[in-house]
Formats: structure tokens, sequence, C-alpha cells
């Protein structure tokens, strides 16, 4: 057997690699490890009543990225199986893009060759059945696992519980696995979870642990994590590291409007709290020495954040959209505001903020603020422009300069041919 907290090899009830306590992790004397392997396969599911089901021939053309404007005729299918002369899916032109949104079973058959990145539909899906002896899938209470349940694929956007315990054994999250669930509110996860597996090529290595994979489960409260988890922990429902330095993720619905990030946290990970509506105030302590990109990204209702001094550089998109943010602290210790490209900026998209106070020092980039807002230097003798640097070389200037201009070109023939 495995032991569930290092992954080496143990032959007794207490790991001789680590020494944990086999049996704290419900595993008895008879060794039996505590994995959805031992469970019997779901059952497949039969079409109700209600259900439609799909003509074979259109099926199989749209599986084969052949449809085309066929799709109207597939648009009331709520109960899909795979026909089985489909071996392997066309992932750029056939699923995501020509199957209806209605389909609520999605039935795979054992032949199909898929890794399971094909079988994400945003809206509509309530369960997914793989056929048993799939060499790389497997299905369990209607959530889509790689074939040693090791692995958590994709859960379905319109799975009607409104919590999940995510199975002991797994090991694995893909990013994106939980992208669009409407109905979750409360997320479990076990003891054996090591890292979050970044399948769909989002920001970070392809192991870093991160909140992506629940980033936009728009109903989430809250987030709890077994007590004996090594990598991770949850603190009143918002995810951490196990030592606490690294905050990766708040829930989108948590009921709270002021929150103070504690004092042992030294980075805030990318998307952390992305989408946050009900956050209204943010105070960053002096432990924080790094805010991910896309931190605070669409915190809708957030009108007051206070940045400590410990942070040195304010990274693109960081603040982008958040409609209603009046007024930032940003200390003297910040040297760098990124905002290369036009809609990039750190505080991008914030019609609310008018004005902004920085240290003398500060390089602003060219779109960092929106083109209103008013960048003051503390210490200047004069005010700077809203996104100019005056510590910018001068043909670096010049060349942001013509391309803010071509952008401007750009947006005003738009406006011609669609006024």
């Amino acid at each position: 057997m495995t032991c569930l907290k290092c992954g080496q090899p143990a032959t007794e009830l207490k790991c001789p690699a680590c020494g944990f306590d086999l049996s704290q992790a419900g595993q008895v004397a008879s060794l039996a490890p505590v994995h959805p392997q031992i469970r019997p396969p779901d059952p497949m599911p039969v079409p109700g009543p209600d259900d439609v089901e799909g003509d074979p021939e259109l099926l199989e053309a749209c599986f084969l990225g052949k449809l085309a404007g066929l799709r109207w005729k597939l648009k009331e299918v709520t109960f899909l199986r795979i026909p089985k002369s489909v071996r392997r899916i066309d992932k750029e032109n056939s699923f995501e893009k020509y199957l209806p949104q209605s389909v609520q079973v999605l039935l795979i058959h054992a032949q199909v060759d898929d890794d399971g990145s094909s079988f994400r539909l945003e809206d509509g899906l309530k369960r997914i059945w793989v056929e048993p002896g799939h060499p790389t899938l497997a299905s369990m209470d209607g959530v889509l696992f790689s074939a040693d349940y090791k692995r958590l694929i994709h859960y379905p956007a319109e799975k009607p519980e409104e919590n999940y315990a995510v199975p002991e054994g797994v090991t694995e999250i893909c990013s994106d696995a939980f992208s669009f669930c409407k109905r979750l509110k409360n997320i479990s996860l076990p003891l054996s979870l090591q890292r979050e597996r970044n399948l769909f090529f989002r920001d970070g290595p392809a192991t870093c642990p991160s909140f992506h994979s629940f980033q936009y489960i728009e109903g989430l409260r809250s987030i709890t994590v077994h007590e004996e988890n090594p990598h991770l922990c949850a603190e009143q429902g918002i995810l951490f590291s196990k030592d606490k330095t690294t905050l990766y993720g708040f829930p989108r619905a948590k009921f709270c409007a002021r929150y103070t990030i504690p004092p042992t946290v030294k980075r805030i990970d990318s998307h952390a709290f992305e989408g946050c509506s009900k956050l209204k105030e943010i105070t960053i302590p002096a432990s924080v020495t790094k805010i991910g990109k896309w931190a605070f990204q669409s915190c809708s209702s957030l009108n007051s954040i206070t940045i400590a001094d410990s942070v040195t550089t304010i990274d693109y998109e960081t603040f982008w959209n958040c409609r209603n943010l009046k007024s930032v602290t940003i200390p003297d210790s910040v040297t760098k505001i990124v905002g290369n490209y036009p809609r990039t900026g750190a505080f991008y998209g914030c019609p609310s903020l008018l004005e902004v106070s920085v240290a003398e020092n500060c390089i602003v980039e060219p779109y960092a603020f929106d083109e209103h807002t008013k960048v003051t230097r503390r210490g200047a003798p004069r005010e700077t422009g809203p996104n100019r640097s005056e510590k910018q070389p001068e043909k670096e200037r010049t060349l942001f300069e013509k391309q803010r201009h071509q952008w401007r070109k750009q947006e005003a023939r738009k406006r011609r041919k669609n006024p």
C-alpha cells in the first residue's frame, strides 16, 4: 500500500519513511487502502421519459468536427451517448464548439481515446458516466476522474449538490475542474491531495498548488481541508498553504465585507480574490512581499485597499476591473506599477479611481491606470501625466506613445464601422 501523507510504499500501520500513523487515515489492520478504486463502478444512466437522445449520425459528425451549421438539429438533446464509431474527438472543431448546451447526461464508451480535456461544457451538464474498462478515464457519482482515480478532471457545471467532498485517494485536481459550477457552495479537500495539475495551461507550472480549480465557482462559500493534509489548510473557509505563508484562495461568495490578511502570509497567489463581489475593504499586512497577477481582478464591490510597505511591484491586471475602487494606499516601497500594453494595466478598468499618489521614484508604466486617473508623486515639485513615467528612458517612452496612438486609431476605426 501507499502512505497517504508522503506517497512512499508502506507495509505496516506506521509509515517507515515519514512515521505517519496510517490508522489515523482510516486504514485498518488489514492494510486495505482507502481509495476510490475499491468502489463498484457507477451504474449506467438510463434515459428518462423526458430525455431527448440525438441522432447517431449527427452526433458522429459532431465529434469528428464535420457538423458545421447543423448544430440547431441537436439543440434539444439532453441525453448524449458518444457513438461507438467515434474513437478520437476533434478537440479544435467539435465538442465545445458544436454540441448543444442542453446536454445534461454524457456517456463515454471505453474505446474513446481522450484524456478528458474534451468533455467540459459550461452549461447544462449534470452527470458524466464512463464505461468500465476505459484505459484513461473513470467516473464516480457523475464526476470525471482519471482511470486510477488519482486525478479529478471535471465536475459537471449543473450538478445539483451544494456540498462536495473530493474522494480520499485523489492527489491532483485539474485546473478548471470546477469551472462554471452553478450550485456548489462548499468543498472538502482530502488528506491525499497534493497539488493542482495545470492541465489546461493556465498561469504557473504544471504541478503548482493553486486556487485556479475553484476560481469560477460563483456560489462557493467555504473550503475545508483534512487536518492531516501536509500541503494545505483552511481557516474560516479560506485556502492557505500548510504553514499559512501563501494565501491560495478566498471563496467568491463568502459573506465578508472587510478582510485583514493574516500576518503570517508572505504571498498572495494569482487569482486569490478574483471575482469576490462581496468584499469592500482589504488590508494587506507588512509580511506580504508578493502579490500575484489577477489577485484582486473583478472585485466589483471593493472600494478601499491598503497595500503594505513590503510590496515592491504591482503586477499587470492585479486590480483589473474593480469598478468601485475609490481609494488605494500605495507605499513608498512600490517601485513599479505594471502596464505595458492597452487594457492590461494593474489598475485598468477602475473608473471610480480618480486620483492616486505614488513615491517619487516609482515607475508607472503607460497603461497602468485608466486615462482619467491622475497620478501624483509624493515629494515631487509637479504632477506627472496620468499614465506616464518620468523614470522611463526617452526612447522607451516614445515607443509606448506610438503603441498608444496606434491602439487609439484602431479603436476609432472600430467605432466608425460599428457606430
